[in-house]
């Protein structure tokens, strides 16, 4: 290959090169901004802030409490039956109706959610679906004047004015001075033509009986558009018939939220108390690198044992002033003899080795 088939290569060689080192020296971007989520506030926090908020009659912001709190618990059957129940006293069944239905299913026992519903369905004229409901609530509470008085009105809505009058008239026997039921069995009794009965439940109920007549031909109205024009048999002689409003003027007491069990919040946690770091251990100083090594890395060096001079073995002696002083070994070298070795020549020299330095002169003897 010829030097100008390699030219390219190496230009386009040192391009990758040079922009690789320009992207390899780039600063990487700040990090990710990480949002703090809040922390999840009890739903019974909350629906006793909305209880609060309904007794004051601020029934928007109570609203408002429940529905946080149904978002926070959506299985909660206390969210679901006091959203649905103040949904319901604003006159919004059909927003209320899932809530309630919810709430009936978690807790089919308690009479406030079975009432609220019932009225609900009423209200939705849905008078079949509501006695689906009051059947069996009925049949566990029977001395329970509020279920009579709706299973009077669904019957009523129906068209079944006997049945009404007997539920109506149940109901008074368990609670002679229920107002509600009173008025409802008078209109109920002018409805299905029968005058002399619709007169006395008027007085009892303390209504004049041109009211009587007024509100009973709503009822009247309401069957002749819902069953058809043979209902209106027993309200031909009452005139004119008014047309027929969105909802039964039959006296049907709202439930209140004050109805339902109160919700306890559960008590706040204690706070979390931090734990304490572990103290960090001081930092070795120069000085005593050595000592700490030896103590918490390296392990104990072994003494060599000492042993003791034998007895029998004479301690070398000591040369005198002016001859050099050497110590005997006691162990690894022979015993000695008593007389001490004569000094060397003044003339003899002592090579070490080659690279030793010289020898001491040795001191001159001046005795005679």
């Amino acid at each position: 290959m010829s030097r100008r088939s390699l030219a390219p290569l190496l230009l386009a060689g040192t391009t990758l090169v040079a922009l690789t080192g320009c992207t390899s020296g780039q600063q990487a971007g700040p990090p990710p901004v990480v949002v703090a989520q809040p922390r999840p506030v009890d739903p019974a926090v909350l629906l006793a802030e909305g209880d609060r908020l309904a007794a004051t009659g601020d029934l928007y912001a109570a609203i408002d409490s429940y529905m946080a709190a149904r978002r926070a618990a959506p299985t909660h059957a206390d969210a679901a039956a006091r959203l649905g129940l103040t949904l319901a006293e604003q006159g919004r069944h059909a927003e209320a109706l899932p809530h309630l239905k919810d709430a009936e299913r978690a807790r089919r026992d308690d009479l406030a959610i079975v009432r609220v519903l019932v009225n609900a369905l009423l209200a939705l004229e849905r008078p079949g679906e509501a006695n689906a409901h009051l059947a069996p609530a009925l049949a566990q509470h029977p001395e329970d004047a509020r279920l009579w008085n709706a299973s009077g009105i669904a019957a009523d809505m129906m068209g079944d004015s006997t049945g009404a009058a007997t539920a109506y008239r149940t109901g008074l026997a368990a609670a002679p001075d229920n107002l509600s039921l009173k008025v409802n069995l008078a209109l109920s009794r002018f409805a299905s033509g029968d005058a002399e009965g619709a007169s006395m439940a008027a007085t009892a109920a303390g209504l004049s009986m041109a009211e009587v007549e007024s509100r009973a031909n709503r009822l009247i109205a309401y069957r002749s558009r819902t069953l058809g024009p043979a209902t209106m048999a027993a309200g031909a002689k009452l005139g004119t018939v008014p047309e027929a409003p969105p909802m039964v003027a039959l006296a049907l007491p709202p439930v209140r939220v004050q109805e339902l069990p109160p919700v306890t919040p559960a008590p706040a946690p204690p706070p979390a108390v931090a734990a304490s770091a572990p103290e960090a251990a001081p930092e070795p100083k120069i000085g005593d690198a050595a000592a700490q090594s030896s103590t918490d890395v390296m392990p104990p060096a072994e003494t060599a044992p000492v042993h003791a001079p034998s007895p029998q073995i004479a301690a070398a002696p000591v040369a005198e002033a002016g001859s050099a002083a050497v110590a005997a070994d006691p162990v690894a070298a022979p015993a000695a003899p008593t007389a001490a070795p004569a000094a060397a020549p003044e003339s003899q020299t002592v090579v070490a080795g080659a690279d030793a330095p010289p020898p001491a002169a040795a001191p001159v003897n001046d005795r005679p």
